[in-house]
């Protein structure tokens, strides 16, 4: 069907949902649900649904009464239900500025559609990878036989990226952290992620402190403190090197008193053993730990909208699994770990 805008058409696929957040508000969580899709000119837009709360994934884009947007260099399209057919159609599009990480302070970029699949089960087995939503293993780029790619399409929201950039920035070429390689780019032009060095490695252990304490002394004397200690911030190579590698919760800090501080919780933080953190009730807990086991994974939608509406969203069993394909397709994968079972 006609999408009612004016203007040349092109064909596009959906590559999947995303929703609660308000990709245009940087510091926002509530908003639209939105479609993302890819069009025929290669080109990567959004459909948001405004004033309607989905309680269930249209991951086949079935509520969408339309088979063509406009072509051109528009970002979200506003979507409202026909009072003809119920389904969802293209109201208008606007060329809405998106949330980016800026600045960027590296010459290197790469867009998110020139990637290559990512290496599967990456955040399950590759600590580079965990903690992280949306990181994965990669094939070799800028000179690397192996990266690491992190991006988040409101990068900072839920997983700040632009404070990590930030970072990465602060503590480039001395040894503290992998290598950062690129910034990673959507339609060549917003920056939403960034390729790291893929380095293998383990957690570190009380065995490790003196090693520990070294690469987080070079941080200090940056002005930064880590902001989370736990053995998997700490990445021990094969080689014995250390290196830090989760940067969301650090901060440039100017007391002396909490530098000292970090430092001193150091030991104890390295003996005691990971936890993931349990933001929900339990009962919420228990049916996403339901899910994963039923579909295998957990999408992270599910989380963001169980976060935001305080219940679980309805999905059916082919839903879900469809949309955990497609997350490999994109190279997104979240499982809930297993310590989440016993909430």
């Amino acid at each position: 069907m006609d999408n009612s805008t004016a203007g040349p058409q092109t064909t596009f696929k959906l590559l999947d949902t995303c929703g609660c957040t308000d990709l245009d508000n940087p510091s926002k969580f509530t908003g639209p649900f939105y479609y993302r899709i890819l069009t025929a000119s290669h080109q990567i837009k959004y459909l948001g649904v405004k004033g309607i709360k989905p309680n269930k994934m249209d991951i086949y884009g079935r509520e969408l009464d339309f088979e063509t947007v406009p072509d051109g260099s528009w970002s979200i399209g506003s979507l409202t239900p026909s009072p003809i057919t119920g389904k969802l159609i293209l109201m208008e599009t606007s060329e809405t500025k998106l949330c980016a990480i800026n600045p960027t302070w590296h010459p290197n970029s790469i867009d998110i559609i020139d990637l290559e699949d990512p290496v599967a089960d990456s955040w399950d087995h590759e600590l580079l990878c965990q903690g992280k939503l949306h990181a994965t293993i990669r094939g070799a780029h800028f000179g690397e036989s192996r990266t690491m790619v992190q991006y988040e399409w409101n990068p900072r929201l839920v997983y700040p990226l632009d404070i990590v950039t930030d970072i990465f920035s602060r503590i480039d070429g001395l040894g503290i952290a992998p290598k950062f390689l690129a910034h990673v780019t959507e339609n060549c032009d917003r920056v939403i992620g960034y390729m790291v060095q893929g380095m293998n490695g383990r957690a570190a252990t009380p065995e490790d402190l003196d090693a520990c304490r070294d690469v987080l002394s070079k941080l200090h004397s940056l002005g930064i403190v880590l902001g989370f200690l736990h053995p998997q911030a700490f990445i021990i190579t094969d080689h014995g090197q250390v290196f830090l590698h989760q940067f969301s919760s650090s901060r440039v800090v100017e007391d002396p008193a909490e530098f000292a501080a970090e430092m001193e919780a150091l030991e104890e933080a390295l003996k005691k053993k990971w936890e993931w953190p349990k933001p929900f009730p339990e009962h919420i807990n228990q049916g996403l730990t339901a899910i994963m086991e039923r579909d295998g994974g957990l999408h992270p939608l599910l989380l963001l909208y169980a976060k935001k509406e305080g219940k679980l969203m309805e999905v059916t069993k082919e839903e879900h699994r469809h949309m955990l394909e497609t997350l490999w397709v994109e190279g997104d994968m979240f499982r809930v770990p297993p310590e989440w079972r016993d909430v």
